[in-house]
């Protein structure tokens, strides 16, 4: 009475969702978020930052945080 399956049949998994994924997410929409202040306040001329006067560092800032979240967001091992 053997009880192993049929290989043709694909087995289902459930992956887990690591904590790439689980900080991944919400770190793209943070990353959007930065970038997208950073273009509002370097196109409205706005300075809430007194370091950062011309919003380089913060667009450069969101965007690396946007390529990074979706690295770990889409990650699979």
């Amino acid at each position: 009475m053997p009880t192993s399956r049929d290989p043709s049949v694909p087995r289902r998994r459930r992956r887990k969702l690591g904590w790439r994924r689980r900080i991944g997410w919400p770190t793209i929409v943070v990353g959007a978020l930065l970038a997208l202040y950073g273009f509002v306040g370097a196109t409205t001329g706005a300075i809430s930052l007194p370091f950062d006067r011309h919003h380089v560092m913060s667009e450069i800032a969101g965007l690396v945080l946007v390529v990074a979240g979706v690295r770990w967001a889409t990650w699979t091992p």
